[in-house]
């Protein structure tokens, strides 16, 4: 079987190109330094990601930093989302939309992962990128966009004018770090993570567009399309990213994520391969995604650290941990306090 490279779905170019509209500026423009025609960015099949990594350049250098991220975050609705926005949508309770956006993320969320963390009185909606679907570049760029997004439409399910939580990104204060807090309210920069840390007193309130009959329909649809994925290859990465949590036993092997996805091991990497990355490459995403976690907590002691994300000796984890940040742990945490 042919196995399709990742594409993401054609309201993400048609919006960002809405939105170079609105701003004064020239699609036809933007379109041609990205290297892009009319019919692409609005072809049924979605974009790939190389094009819209393009497409992402030409927006701002057209535009310039001005946030365009936050602003196009604030225009994309659970409906833009397709099966899953309405599946979020009909979900009785914030709490059973958050488990949703979970399971089905890997469908729309191509290069993004995506997990949802149970800390005390909140949920924490934790976001990262794959490098090797997301450039550094643009990194920035569509993780504002991803937040912003979830952020507004988690707003408007449970009924409020501004969502009680603290908005992180790790990364440096842009620019327009006042404008993302007009619109996102309490945002941070350089913290260790990029999380919305929702008050969780808000999970159980029922949600006005509840209905039983579209949810069944718009999971069936997820399921379909999950199934899809699974078979074409597409967005794989980011499949066993969302696999990689750590448990009390540390991660899971790639046997046991290949299990878990319904694969061989063999297969498994093969389709990884295809999408040039690999089970070691996102492991130790995952690892230095959760130390960076775990260092936040300074009741633990770093080999504790260590050995929790599968390293015998604290060297070994002090010098990836350099090789991931640029500090060795005991400078991490220190910068953090």
């Amino acid at each position: 079987m042919d196995h399709l490279p990742p594409s993401l779905p054609r309201v993400l170019p048609q919006t960002y190109l809405e939105l170079v509209s609105e701003l004064g500026f020239s699609v036809l423009d933007v379109l041609r330094k990205a290297g892009l025609t009319s019919r692409e960015v609005n072809a049924a099949g979605g974009i790939s990601t190389a094009q819209y990594e393009r497409l992402l350049l030409a927006v701002r250098d057209t535009v310039g930093d001005i946030g365009i991220g936050i602003e196009m975050g604030w225009r994309l609705p659970p409906t833009a989302f397709g099966a899953l926005g309405t599946a979020i949508l009909s979900s009785a309770t914030v709490r059973d939309a958050l488990a949703l956006a979970e399971k089905y993320w890997p469908i729309y969320g191509i290069g993004i992962t995506f997990a949802v963390r149970v800390e005390p009185g909140l949920r924490v909606l934790e976001f990262n990128t794959l490098p090797v679907l997301v450039p550094a570049a643009v990194r920035p760029m569509v993780l504002e966009t991803v937040v912003t997004s979830l952020y507004r439409s988690t707003m408007a399910l449970i009924g409020v004018t501004a969502l009680p939580c603290e908005v992180w990104f790790d990364f440096a204060p842009p620019p327009y770090a006042q404008q993302a807090r007009r619109r996102l309210g309490d945002v941070r920069y350089g913290m260790p993570a990029t999380q919305l840390r929702i008050d969780a007193s808000r999970l159980d309130q029922p949600l006005p567009m509840a209905n039983p009959v579209s949810l069944r329909q718009a999971i069936a649809q997820c399921e379909e399309e999950m199934a899809r994925q699974l078979q074409a290859s597409a967005g794989m990465a980011n499949l066993v990213q969302q696999l990689l949590a750590l448990g009390d036993g540390g991660y899971p092997s790639l046997d046991s994520v290949a299990q878990a996805l319904g694969l061989s091991s063999r297969t498994l990497r093969r389709r990884l391969s295809d999408e040039r990355v690999s089970y070691l490459e996102l492991l130790n995403l995952a690892r230095a995604r959760d130390a960076k976690a775990l260092l936040m907590q300074p009741h633990l002691e770093v080999q504790h650290i260590a050995e929790r994300l599968g390293y015998r000796h604290a060297a070994n984890f002090a010098r990836a941990f350099k090789a991931w940040t640029g500090e060795v742990p005991s400078s991490y945490r220190l910068s953090q306090r």
